[in-house]
């Protein structure tokens, strides 16, 4: 069980990695979108229409590209959040079964020293210590 533990940490910690690396494409797209959007109003302002279509073609680019990571980084979140709950499950029932083990370990000392007291006093023969102190009292 532990090792499975081990594996989804590894799994989780990979996944987030991905997941970083793809918010970083997805900034550095929306990044570039908008920054195409602001030369294409430059571009307009100075009067240079072709520069500024041009500028938005490339801007559409950058933005549906954005659009497209986007909806895989989202996508990707979903996967994070079923695998951190799985691992806190996963996490939990190891905490159970350690638990059992402990509860059934105390169990079968308290047994073990349950059985050992019965034999001693088993082993005790009372009647003749009662019978010794009988006869000392009819002595006395």
């Amino acid at each position: 069980m532990n090792d499975d533990l081990i594996k989804m940490r590894q799994a989780t910690a990979q996944v987030l990695a991905s997941q970083k690396q793809l918010e970083n494409k997805y900034k550095a797209a929306q990044q570039a979108s908008e920054d195409w959007y602001k030369r294409a109003q430059l571009a307009l302002g100075k009067g240079e229409e072709e520069l500024a279509r041009e500028a938005l073609k490339r801007r559409k680019s950058y933005a549906d590209n954005a659009a497209a990571l986007k909806a895989q980084l989202d996508q990707q979140k979903g996967v994070v959040e079923s695998l951190v709950a799985n691992s806190r499950l996963l996490e939990s029932k190891i905490q159970e079964a350690k638990s059992k083990k402990d509860t059934l370990k105390a169990r079968a000392q308290s047994a073990k020293t349950a059985t050992k007291v019965s034999e001693m006093l088993g082993s005790v023969n009372t009647s003749s210590a009662l019978s010794a102190f009988e006869k000392m009292e009819e002595k006395g």
